[in-house]
């Protein structure tokens, strides 16, 4: 049994810790910089602007540590609070919170705005945050502090694709190397920065893991309605290693459906591939090329730009870093400049 002065001592030193905690917050989370603690710590930091609260800071780690809840479903819980949704923030400081929270970094020109023309056109805030929180970027923050990712899923967050002005739309469709990288988005800021007041739109419509002959079996019913100017067709990575007369089929069958929406169509390169099972990419790149130069459709070379620095411009050997969204968006951007007007 505790006598009176223990429990005395006891309740002084906890009011005490407790003081400090409300007090002086950054001295008791200023060393969580690592593990589940340090990557909750980051969101109230980075979300919220503010050092962790006690109860929340506990709540939060304990539903990572348990499997609850993943980094991206945590990312949203703080994106979507009713505090931070209180502040009122406009787009600019969203995009802000967006860049610095789930890419550690501040807004590259191109990439902030084409978000922010989406924002502006009626895309919603979830919509968005999808993509920063489903990105290899957030991904690899994730990774440091020993946290699952996992993917968020927002159904019917895109309230709007512009539509008034037919032709205005660029729609990018393709697989993993859209979805996992901002280089469509990059390619969008590179556009309006050229001609801020045409109103095009760089759409990207990808599905992870899709081949070319599952996007011609979707295009009717997701791309044609967009009423595109420009389509960009960049599949063929998930296509290695099938049968490459299916995959040349799918991508004449993909130019003619494009060709009759009215659309100026291009054909984007396989970058460069190093991952097990996917060395043939050249030849499929040589399908590509063919097929391009009977049609008469422009080929976006990627690869070789892309290839002068693999180790840079790649992740997992395959999709684009950083640096290699800004190598494809600005390759891109020199291909179908001279169609804009």
């Amino acid at each position: 049994m505790l006598n009176r002065k223990k429990v005395k001592i006891i309740s002084a030193v906890f009011i005490i810790f407790s003081v400090i905690i409300f007090a002086f917050p950054s001295s008791v989370f200023a060393e969580n910089s690592t593990g589940v603690e340090g990557f909750v710590t980051r969101l109230y930091n980075t979300c919220l602007d503010r050092n962790p609260d006690p109860d929340g800071f506990a709540n939060w780690v304990n539903n990572l540590v348990t499997g609850r809840i993943t980094g991206g479903r945590a990312a949203y819980g703080f994106i979507f609070s009713d505090e931070l949704i209180n502040k009122n923030l406009n787009n600019d400081e969203f995009l802000i919170v967006m860049y610095k929270a789930f890419f550690d970094r501040s807004p590259d020109p191109g990439g902030y705005e084409n978000w922010m023309g989406l924002l502006n056109s009626g895309s919603s805030r979830e919509f968005v945050f999808s993509n920063f929180v489903n990105s290899d970027e957030f991904a690899n923050i994730c990774s440091k502090y020993g946290i699952q990712a996992g993917k968020v899923r927002i159904s019917g967050s895109r309230t709007s694709v512009p539509t008034s002005s037919p032709g205005k739309n660029i729609v990018v469709m393709g697989d993993s190397l859209i979805n996992k990288s901002d280089w469509t988005q990059r390619l969008g800021g590179l556009i309006n920065s050229s001609f801020p007041d045409s109103g095009y739109n760089v759409i990207g419509s990808a599905v992870n893991g899709e081949m070319s002959f599952q996007g011609l079996a979707r295009f009717d019913s997701t791309i044609a309605p967009l009423n595109p100017g420009i389509i960009i067709i960049a599949y063929g990575t998930n296509d290695i290693g099938s049968d490459p007369g299916r995959f040349q089929s799918s991508i004449e069958q993909l130019i003619e459906k494009s060709k009759r929406t009215g659309a100026m169509v291009f054909l984007n390169l396989v970058g460069p591939i190093y991952h097990s099972g996917k060395s043939s990419w050249p030849v499929f790149n040589q399908i590509i090329m063919n097929v391009a130069a009977r049609y008469g459709v422009p080929v976006i070379d990627v690869a070789n730009p892309l290839n002068q620095n693999p180790g840079e411009n790649l992740s997992e050997g395959m999709h684009y870093s950083s640096a290699g969204a800004d190598v494809v968006s600005r390759v891109a951007y020199s291909a179908i400049y001279r169609y804009l007007r």
